[in-house]
């Protein structure tokens, strides 16, 4: 370990100058269903007593870093943060609809092209607030193109306000409806109105479904959908008009692996609930054309299969299928003038096929290399399929395909982000390893073209394992920076994502959730086994559910490697349900009131399993003030415990943002600035170059 002695003499050093702030805390144990359960940190969970803690741990990462600099880094990164962006596309009557950011831009903007004329920017954030701080959440055109509804939120926020624009002359109308977050939104065929779900007030997760007339006050709606078919706050309702009007199809989420699908009957004011035959499952939203609707559905087939019915006849008795269900997981399919698009995940990448409306296969939507289709826009009228897509190595770009009888005609590029990036030097590997169990999980490993596996390389290992989130080839800026540093980057696709279907999922939720943690610490033994990397040159990352990821492996085999980048992340297992929304993912994580589902939640609770006396790897936690997803009190109380256990040399920092929030909307300099501090706590906790 001698070539480690320089860094550990630095991190010694910085500690000395920098005291380690005491946090308030309390002797606390409570004992829950025969578990006695610690919690000492409980006053971090309230900003009045954790503020001043929390602005002396920004002082001490400050003072770290400033400590350990390194030249270039800020410089090089702000040059790939300045490679633009391109995505979510929507075609809506002869226009083209698309996010874009362009080169250097702090926010992403809206921009319309009608066929055979320039794009032109529609919605630009930065001309509401210069320092990036408004963001554009979402949008919905109407069926027409000539009106949008789009959400704007501050500081990271997400709880969205809804606006209009007309497209046309851009001018904004006076409609203002709060508390939109993730709106979902189906415009009515003459662009008068629209449904939508709101959430109840800014701090509820409930969401019901609205009608809203342009021109009319907000709190007037009329409500289509409430408590009569959404009793629970977990519920998450999303929704399609039929493009007539006619009919109003609700998916009621419940869970990431639960649906129930309603049809409302406009014209006779009449719900129907759509039978499954007590099969759990998930719908998609349905799409209605040729007198039917068009849905994927998991009830009985864990891939996913396209069925179509009548609306009136909508038993499993009167299903038709239209494409069965396959070896790999059917994510969405969408309706084409006289076909169907059919969207998979084969071996974590993307597949698009396409097919008649009876199911018949009419070929494939060829991609450029292997990678994701990340936004798909079709339309029942229209021959022509619009899509956005990105690999490790291939930048940001729309496409459009014409679709005919024998499948896809042509494809032309759209739009494509430009850089001047040597992508030719990089390469991907697709690998399988073994977890603990024999089980073979996939693996993505990114990096210079002729590596040499010695066992040398700075690696960083990224995970996420939960909600059936697939990981996919994405066109990361950041993760460039770090391959031209010579670095290796991983990604696992671990049980409890979405890759393999829903009973790859399956088998990494609730009381299985070990196994998510276990599939990642194999990918760790993979990487040293395989002769990319070695313990003091290996680190973890992940956020949000990955951030629970990364504090599990910390607290499970924190010697299998030498830092750990934890985001956003949750960290006390017994309580996260009491922080919402968090009362959404007890179908997914367990219910720490339920006396069977404790037990395993507390066993792998990173919070409570920290043990004092361990020397814990180098770790920088982040949170936010304004995270409206997981609570900021996570990273307070679980950086506090991991301060007061460690044993060894290696810091324990923790950046928190007032002005932020989830990840979401975040302005480009900020983005820089988290991954300027990022890589320089990485590149000094791992020593040497490449």
């Amino acid at each position: 370990m001698r070539h480690l002695a320089p860094f550990l003499l630095l991190a010694t050093l910085a500690h000395a100058e920098t005291p380690m702030p005491d946090p308030p805390r309390a002797p606390l144990t409570e004992t829950l269903h025969g578990v006695a359960v610690d919690d000492p940190y409980r006053p971090l969970e309230s900003m009045d007593t954790a503020a001043a803690w929390i602005d002396a741990q920004n002082a001490r990462t400050d003072a770290w870093l400033a400590a350990h600099p390194r030249d270039g880094v800020a410089e090089r990164l702000e040059a790939l943060f300045r490679i633009g962006y391109v995505g979510s596309p929507q075609r809506a009557g002869d226009r083209v609809f698309f996010v874009q950011k362009l080169p250097g831009a702090e926010q992403p903007a809206l921009f319309v092209a009608r066929d055979g004329e320039p794009p032109r920017v529609l919605i630009d954030p930065i001309a509401l607030d210069a320092g990036g701080r408004v963001a554009l959440d979402w949008y919905h055109a109407s069926q027409d193109g000539r009106r949008v509804a789009y959400g704007l939120s501050k500081d990271g926020d997400e709880v969205s306000t809804l606006r209009i624009i007309e497209v046309d002359t851009g001018a904004v109308l006076d409609d203002a409806i709060p508390n939109t977050r993730a709106c979902s939104l189906s415009w009515l065929p003459d662009g008068s109105g629209f449904v939508y779900t709101r959430h109840q007030d800014r701090t509820a997760y409930d969401r019901h479904v609205y009608l809203h007339r342009i021109g009319d006050a907000w709190a007037d709606d009329v409500r289509l959908m409430g408590k009569e078919r959404l009793p629970d706050r977990a519920d998450w309702p999303s929704l399609g008009l039929s493009p007539d009007g006619h009919w109003l199809a609700v998916v009621r989420y419940r869970s990431w692996s639960e649906s129930s699908l309603h049809l409302l009957d406009r014209r006779a004011n009449r719900w129907i609930d759509v039978d499954t035959g007590g099969q759990e499952g998930i719908w998609s939203v349905p799409e209605f054309g040729d007198g039917l609707f068009y849905a994927t559905s998991t009830h009985g087939h864990p891939n996913g299969r396209v069925v179509a019915f009548e609306p009136g006849r909508s038993d499993p008795a009167h299903w038709r299928e239209v494409v069965g269900e396959g070896a790999w997981p059917i994510q969405g399919a969408g309706l084409v003038k006289g076909g169907l698009v059919v969207q998979r995940l084969v071996d974590a990448v993307s597949q698009v096929t396409l097919h008649g409306r009876d199911g018949a296969p009419h070929g494939e939507l060829k991609t450029p290399v292997p990678g994701t289709i990340d936004g798909l826009s079709t339309r029942p009228d229209e021959a022509r399929v619009l899509w956005s897509f990105n690999s490790f190595f291939y930048p940001p770009t729309l496409f459009e395909t014409t679709t005919g009888p024998k499948g896809a005609e042509a494809t032309r590029t759209v739009l494509q982000v430009d850089t001047d990036l040597d992508l030719d030097a990089y390469t991907v590997e697709q690998v399988e390893y073994r977890s603990y169990d024999g089980t073979a999980v996939p693996m993505f490993l990114v990096h210079k073209k002729g590596l040499v596996r010695d066992g040398s390389h700075r690696t960083l290992l990224y995970g996420y394992g939960g909600f059936s989130v697939p990981l996919t080839p994405t066109f990361a800026r950041n993760v460039l920076f770090w391959l031209e540093q010579g670095g290796v980057y991983a990604v696992a696709n671990l049980r409890g994502g979405g890759e393999k279907g829903e009973a790859w999922h399956d088998a990494g939720k609730l009381g299985r959730k070990f196994q998510v943690f276990a599939d990642f610490e194999y990918a760790l033994r993979h990487l040293v086994r395989a002769g990319y990397s070695r313990p003091d040159r290996l680190a973890i990352m992940g956020g949000s559910n990955g951030g629970l990821l990364v504090g599990a492996t910390l607290t499970r085999v924190p010697h299998l490697f030498a830092a750990a980048v934890a985001r956003v992340g949750l960290y006390d297992m017994v309580r996260y349900h009491t922080f919402p929304p968090a009362e959404l993912w007890k179908q997914e994580y367990g219910d720490p009131d339920d006396a069977a589902q404790l037990p395993f939640l507390w066993a792998y609770s990173p919070y409570h399993q920290v043990v004092d006396g361990v020397r814990y790897p180098a770790v920088l936690a982040s949170a936010a003030e304004n995270d409206t997803r997981v609570h900021w009190a996570h990273t307070a109380k679980f950086v506090a415990r991991l301060q007061a256990a460690q044993a060894g040399e290696a810091p324990i920092l923790m950046r928190f943002e007032r002005a932020a929030g989830h990840g979401a909307g975040k302005a480009t300099r900020a983005v820089t600035r988290e991954y300027v501090e990022l890589y320089r706590f990485l590149m000094a906790s791992l020593g040497g170059e490449g």
